[in-house]
């Protein structure tokens, strides 16, 4: 399945080096690279963990991500990928939107539950009220 994203939020973690990105992406859809489900075709939004690490001499970023490790939802439906349409979406996206809090909660009770995958400390914001609910 061919991908195109934006990441368009980074939330910092306890662990030095380690963010939750939330990225919006547009995927062709088809049949599940794990178990076959189908996915739609269109644009989601997903939220996952990831670590940054620079080189030595300081040139290059290397990024580590954990398989199995992360949330998508779907947020648009669609035939065809549009540059603009993408960047329309991303920009519409605050880091206090509803669904991007609902995925960032439920990653965190994710790594809370799967120890084995996100290691013994869990995974856990470096400030929570990045996702608590703004009053407006």
């Amino acid at each position: 399945m061919a991908k195109q994203g934006k990441i368009i939020h980074k939330f910092p973690t306890k662990k030095l080096n380690q963010f939750i990105e939330v990225e919006v992406y547009y995927t062709k859809g088809g049949a599940g690279m794990f178990g076959g489900k189908p996915v739609s075709r269109g644009y989601y939004l997903s939220v996952m963990p990831v670590t940054e690490t620079r080189t030595s001499d300081g040139l290059a970023t290397m990024r580590e991500v954990t398989l199995f490790c992360g949330i998508k939802k779907i947020i648009q439906e669609a035939k065809a990928f549009s540059q603009s349409k993408l960047d329309l979406i991303a920009a519409s996206i605050s880091k206090n939107n509803p669904d991007v809090r609902s995925l960032v909660a439920c990653l965190l009770n994710d790594a809370a539950a799967r120890p084995h995958l996100y290691g013994k400390a869990g995974l856990q914001l470096a400030d929570p009220t990045d996702i608590e609910e703004k009053q407006g």
